[in-house]
């Protein structure tokens, strides 16, 4: 059985790639990153394609015109280029939602016995731009970062031309079912994490503070106004010390200013991957509020590290809470998270007692391996 990948960008897709070349199964893995990254991960160049213009323009246009979303002249280059490319003889390709209308096409064309899964880190492209609409309305003078319509139909598309789509979460699938997907095309495999890199913290308390983390993009997507709010009933408690660690949406930093000018908020611009195991170390919760998401890979570093998770059920936590590891926060509900920060304040032995149920849920279920033998189960089953 022979695997191809095509992904723009990184994403999990070099664990899969990774996994694939350990069980002799990887055929070739297109993406937008230069061969050498792969050679980190330990993927040898005669298995890279690398299509590097996609990653150079992107970051470009960030850099010139990040008040703006990008077009859809993106994906289309990256699919075309990926379809010319492409492996003819592979038994499975594994594709990336919003890139591969033309790929499909192509495989469809070249190989039409093989299977094609569609892999889609978020819930159902509808369901995504629903409530990001409406909450955007929060920040009137912010640009929406909302995917246009032609990309839209794009990805609708690509769903109905594939034969699965491989999503993380049961809150991420059932999103797809409301938009009329069937079950039975949905494969659920949630993503893994490297327990090696990312070690069980130990608990002392800094300076009689309670430290509370969000890595990532502080956006609205990723609950901006649910944070704010908080922040807000925070500001008369300084044992509470929140810290922001990755990239501010363009318009958010004027919310964020008062907090970090006041010291309620430190901010941290990116930091290399190497650089963050010490930065959960250091903390003793993980605020997650989101109000759109796969599963991001950042919870799954801080359920690793052993941080007791506040999150919000939309964020790919309600597949892993069980009333002993974390929260799920009601997003409407500020007072309430508020409540729960001052509880774990005053309670370090629950605190102590999250952070070891929370590292022992990934130990159990969601390291890398677990997450290649899940995908290599289903490949074979399909093939």
């Amino acid at each position: 059985m022979k695997v191809t990948i095509t992904v723009p960008g990184r994403f999990h897709a070099f664990n899969l790639a990774y996994g694939l070349l350990q069980n002799n199964n990887l055929d070739k893995i297109i993406t937008s990153y230069p061969a050498y990254i792969l050679k980190s991960y330990g993927i040898p160049s005669k298995h890279v394609k690398s299509l590097i213009f996609k990653e150079l323009y992107c970051r470009f246009y960030n850099l010139i015109y990040k008040k703006y979303p990008q077009s859809i002249f993106i994906n289309i280059l990256f699919d075309f280029f990926a379809s010319c490319l492409i492996p003819k003889n592979s038994d499975i390709y594994i594709l990336w939602a919003g890139f591969s209308k033309l790929t499909i096409k192509r495989i469809r064309k070249v190989n039409p016995t093989a299977k094609i899964i569609l892999e889609r880190g978020s819930t159902h492209i509808q369901f995504q731009y629903k409530i990001l609409h409406h909450e955007y309305k929060n920040f009137p003078n912010i640009n929406f970062n909302l995917p246009n319509v032609k990309l839209i139909q794009r990805e609708i598309d690509e769903y109905n031309l594939v034969d699965y789509i491989a999503v993380p979460t049961e809150f991420t699938e059932k999103t797809f079912i409301d938009y009329g997907i069937l079950k039975t095309k949905m494969f659920i495999n949630p993503y893994g994490v490297d327990l090696d890199i990312f070690k069980e913290k130990k608990y002392n308390k800094v300076n009689n503070t309670l430290n509370i983390l969000f890595t990532g993009n502080f956006s609205v997507r990723k609950g901006a106004n649910i944070y704010l709010h908080v922040l807000k009933l925070c500001e008369n408690k300084r044992y509470l010390k929140f810290t922001i660690v990755g990239t501010i949406e363009s318009g958010l930093y004027e919310y964020l200013q008062p907090y970090i000018s006041n010291g309620q908020v430190t901010f941290i611009s990116q930091v290399p991957q190497k650089e963050l195991p010490k930065i959960y170390q250091d903390a003793d919760i993980f605020f997650f509020p989101s109000h759109e998401e796969g599963l991001g890979l950042v919870l799954l570093q801080a359920m690793a590290s052993g941080l007791c998770i506040i999150a919000s059920e939309n964020s790919g936590f309600g597949s892993f809470a069980n009333g002993e590891n974390g929260y799920i926060c009601n997003l409407t509900e500020y007072e309430t998270i508020v409540k729960i920060f001052d509880k774990l304040y005053n309670n370090e032995l629950l605190l102590l007692k999250h952070s070891k149920n929370t590292r022992n849920t990934v130990i159990n279920n969601y390291s890398w391996e677990e997450y290649i033998n899940r995908s290599l189960i289903f490949y074979k089953k399909i093939n």
